[in-house]
């Protein structure tokens, strides 16, 4: 009788459903990394030392990689300074209140310049050049202190889209880069809600009215706020019906989804919510058209649609009193569209030149009250007149030819997604962020099909710091050239 041979595989463990790969770790660390930090950055005495800190080093960094020559890099860091540009402000940092914008520009210019990048198309040049004319009004009749903060204010937004749109443009990504840019743009969303978290857990009182809760966004702008956790939670969702990774990543990014909309409602602005709501109910036009996208959306989407309604927002409303329900039915735009119609008449009686750039906010008191331009749109005109309406037609020309160009179906329903967000955003909030700027160029990007690479030999040093997903070659900066 033939004994048998001890086979030890057949005593292995299975492998796990749930494993975590290289890569997944290193996404669950960045994500519990920045929310670990939100909670350092909220502890009040040391805010303001930490969010400097961050924006210096981030800058810092974006430098060193605009330098280098992985252009890949230079896309995540843009992505991570417009979604840290809020985190500076509500922290206090010890930075220029436009500093996001112009951390964005010097970072995109500098690996514009050195890698000279200059057949770009003119687009985005004529878009700004357009708005300079203007600028010849508030010379002559505005202090140089003044002056210097209203042309910073209004036409910071607009260079950062210049030098997003000609930077990006001649960018290709591969989708998983498109993916790891998503990941740049979450994670400092993740230290938002947690500032602004905390801060309503410490709080000795607490009240919610009708308006817009400051405390419940770190103590900066609830718009503003919301409008950055709402570019989050867009990103995150697109990442979750687009993504092929196993369904450990696939829960954090779902519950990071439920973390970033509760927090977002607890503002008590619409913004957020809405904006990313319209803007993925746009990309599902392309989307709709791939059965795993379909399931996942089915799957997702009722799944976050329960727990919103039967959980968390029957929670949050207790919490509020019943503010947050009374809130989300008030369908007014608080005034949005009578500053809208006194740009307008502004117009009308400026029609060439308009007044300059930050005059409409004084011009506006005789239709209306001085206040800021809440539409971007309607901005333009008021304040620059003729040229502001020819700039406008040239933003929507680029939008659409960005999108036009775009061939996968894929590809479509994200430059869709981002137009519609970075669209959305102008409508409401004007250009006070480098948010709109950035994500109107991400359109741009072209995007690599998968099976346009190969494996081949280059050294450590020449891919990507994130290992690609399994079965799928990393990606080697020499088989394509910025165009």
């Amino acid at each position: 009788m033939a004994i048998p041979v001890f086979q030890p595989q057949l005593f292995a463990p299975r492998q796990r459903a749930f494993s975590l790969s290289q890569p997944t770790i290193q996404m669950y660390a960045w994500i519990i990394g920045h929310l670990l930090l939100g909670l350092m950055m909220a502890i009040e005495p040391i805010k303001p030392i930490l969010g400097t800190a961050h924006a210096v080093v981030t800058l810092a960094v974006g430098l060193y990689f605009a330098v280098g020559n992985r252009h890949e890099r230079v896309v995540y860091v843009g992505a991570y300074i417009v979604s840290s540009e809020v985190l500076w402000r509500m922290t206090q940092a010890y930075t220029f209140w436009e500093y996001g914008k112009y951390a964005l520009s010097a970072v995109l210019v500098t690996a514009i310049i050195r890698h000279g990048m200059f057949r770009g198309s003119m687009l985005p040049l004529l878009y700004f050049a357009l708005l300079l004319p203007s600028a010849i009004f508030p010379l002559a009749n505005v202090p140089s202190d003044s002056l210097r903060m209203y042309l910073s204010f209004n036409l910071s937004g607009p260079f950062a889209l210049m030098a997003s749109v000609w930077f990006l443009s001649q960018i290709r990504l591969t989708t998983d880069q498109i993916y790891r840019t998503f990941l740049s743009l979450i994670a400092p969303a993740v230290t938002i809600a947690t500032v602004a978290a905390y801060g309503l857990l410490t709080a000795s009182a607490i009240r919610f009215g009708r308006e817009s809760n400051a405390l419940a966004s770190g103590g900066y702008g609830p718009n503003q706020v919301s409008a950055l956790l709402g570019l989050s939670i867009l990103s995150a969702f697109l990442y979750l019906l687009l993504q092929k990774r196993g369904w450990n990543v696939k829960v954090l990014l779902f519950l990071v989804i439920v973390g970033l909309a509760a927090q977002s409602a607890l503002t008590f602005s619409r913004t957020g919510l809405y904006s990313a709501g319209l803007s993925l109910l746009v990309a599902l036009f392309y989307l709709a058209r791939d059965t795993q996208a379909r399931f996942k959306l089915v799957l997702f989407g009722l799944s976050l649609f329960l727990l919103a309604n039967y959980l968390v927002f029957p929670v949050l409303d207790e919490y509020t009193g019943g503010a947050l329900a009374n809130r989300f039915q008030n369908t007014s735009l608080t005034g949005r569209e009578t500053i809208l119609q006194s740009d307008l008449l502004i117009w009308s009686q400026n029609p060439v030149f308009g007044v300059g750039p930050g005059m409409s906010t004084f011009s506006r008191g005789t239709f209306y009250r001085e206040s800021a331009s809440h539409t971007e749109f309607s901005r333009l005109l008021a304040e620059h007149g003729l040229f502001g309406l020819f700039a406008l037609m040239v933003l929507m020309f680029m939008g659409w030819q960005h999108w036009r160009l775009t061939r996968t179906v894929q590809g479509k329903a994200l430059s869709l997604a981002w137009l519609s967000w970075s669209v959305l955003f102008m409508l409401s909030t004007g250009m006070r962020l480098a948010a709109p700027a950035f994500v109107f160029a991400l359109t741009a990007i072209i995007m690599l099909p998968e099976q346009a690479f190969q494996p081949d030999h280059s050294t450590d040093s020449e891919k990507t710091d994130w290992p690609a997903p399994s079965g799928q070659p990393a990606f080697d900066k020499r088989s394509w050239s910025a165009r």
